[in-house]
């Protein structure tokens, strides 16, 4: 069998919690690329492939007739979460299991129904698994099953850094769904008025995008942040990271991405290379790694059969 496809990272710019409850959500892809081919030798067979406990491996259980041969994952990032790495496995697994080329919205479909079944708590969204087959800039929206691409200049002045070097930082997501579930999310008041909130922000980073307005997007980055962390929703390591960033010369706007903003931390500057050198040094001093990623650049799902 000759089969050899990829995907990008991704990451939510606004909107991570908004789109759990039908809202929508603003992500763009970056690098790394994840990759899924089937191999000659130094491979392993489908069903060994996955952790039978991800989306992915769940997907294999469920499926009669695997793919035949070796096949090799590969994940550039060496497992440091939050850019992907689980729905890329996802994405890249059923499109090896059909020929041709799948589009968004059938992957999306199928993982929902898939991450749906037994989820204690909230199930995920999905909307990781819509910005991989798309690539670029994406505002998606569950409740209208729509996906509206996003054609910007702005990702040079977005730099992105990732948190998950640092150990105990980053926050399983599927345990932290289980946990809002229990706090009333999506359906008590307070979680319908931040739902309300959070929206208005990703319809105000979609227009800031359209518009290349940089300083927009990073007022748009402060009022989510704010409005995560009066709910609790922001952990402290993240309020500190952009308590320290906003006082470099440049910066417009950060804000933490994933569960309880754990994942990465996104700054908007205003283009200057002094200042972007004065954040780089900012975040090598707060122990984060920048990751050299132009935003919205990588392409959506490849594939060749």
């Amino acid at each position: 069998m000759s089969f050899r496809a990829s995907c990008p990272s991704k990451i939510f710019l606004l909107g991570e919690y908004a789109v759990l409850a039908g809202g929508p959500a603003l992500l763009a892809s970056l690098a790394p690329r994840f990759e899924l081919e089937c191999v000659s030798a130094g491979g392993y067979s489908f069903a060994e492939l996955f952790s039978p406990l991800s989306p992915a491996g769940r997907l294999v259980a469920n499926t009669r007739e695997l793919p035949e041969g070796l096949w090799r994952f590969t994940d550039r990032l060496e497992g440091r979460g939050g850019l992907g790495a689980s729905s890329a496995q996802y994405v890249l697994a059923q499109q090896a299991m059909v020929s041709p080329k799948l589009d968004w919205k059938s992957i999306w479909r199928s993982f929902v129904e898939l991450t749906s079944q037994g989820a204690i708590g909230i199930p995920p969204s999905g909307a990781d698994v819509v910005s991989q087959v798309q690539g670029g800039v994406v505002c998606f929206d569950p409740a209208r099953e729509s996906v509206r691409e996003i054609a910007s200049k702005l990702g040079p002045q977005i730099l992105v850094f990732s948190t998950t070097t640092q150990v105990g930082r980053k926050v399983a997501t599927h345990e932290h769904l289980a946990e809002l579930g229990k706090k009333g999310f999506p359906d008590a008041p307070w979680a319908r008025e931040l739902v309300g909130g959070l929206s208005q922000t990703v319809g105000a980073g979609v227009k800031a995008f359209e518009a290349n307005e940089i300083a927009a997007l990073g007022h748009a980055f402060d009022q989510a942040s704010s409005l995560l962390k009066a709910a609790g929703l922001e952990c402290a390591e993240t309020s500190a990271d952009r308590a320290a960033f906003k006082s470099v010369p440049g910066v417009l706007g950060a804000k933490g991405s994933g569960a309880l903003q754990s994942d990465a931390l996104l700054v908007a500057y205003d283009g200057d290379e002094k200042n972007r050198i004065r954040i780089l040094a900012r975040a090598r001093e707060r122990g984060l790694s920048w990751l050299p990623s132009v935003l919205g650049e990588e392409r959506g799902l490849e594939c060749q059969f």
